[in-house]
């Protein structure tokens, strides 16, 4: 594989690798993953918190759209 080594080179490569993505938890509350599946590459659900175990109030439901979408 050949590296860009001119500026306007790296930019358009970077460009073409870029993915868009959200970090969901309790703190987004009801997030409509069907509105924004064509808008995002991935999610990122918070499974828990804390070190006692503390698991985020809507991870089952974020894991289940998710799953769905």
């Amino acid at each position: 594989m050949k590296l860009a080594t001119k500026p306007s080179q790296k930019r358009r490569r970077c460009k073409r690798m870029a993915k868009k993505g959200i970090d969901i938890s309790a703190h987004q509350g009801n997030i409509d993953l069907g509105a924004l599946k064509n808008q995002i590459d991935f999610v990122i659900i918070r499974v828990g918190y804390g070190v006692s175990g503390n698991i985020d109030s809507k991870f089952k439901r974020n894991a289940d759209l998710c799953a769905k979408h």
